[in-house]
């Protein structure tokens, strides 16, 4: 995700595999920023993690990467 900020943004995002899928994941989905700002990560009440940044004035991009293994099949109460 890329915004234009004009100035420092205080900012939670919410982008990373739920806990209950970490062991599913082939490689750990940190989240990057571009330029990069200290971030500090956290879970939520709901098991979310959840990543606290301050963007910086100006274009801030951020986002995350993950692959992850998963059967295809679904749960009956899915639908």
């Amino acid at each position: 995700m890329s915004f234009d900020f004009p100035q420092e943004t205080p900012l939670i995002a919410m982008l990373n595999v739920h806990y209950s899928r970490a062991s599913d994941l082939e490689r750990p989905d940190f989240l990057i920023s571009n330029p990069p700002v200290p971030i500090e990560s956290y879970r939520d009440s709901f098991g979310n993690w959840c990543n606290r940044f301050v963007a910086p004035p100006g274009r801030f991009t951020f986002g995350t990467d993950a692959v992850i293994r998963d059967p295809g099949t679904f749960e009956m109460g899915d639908l």
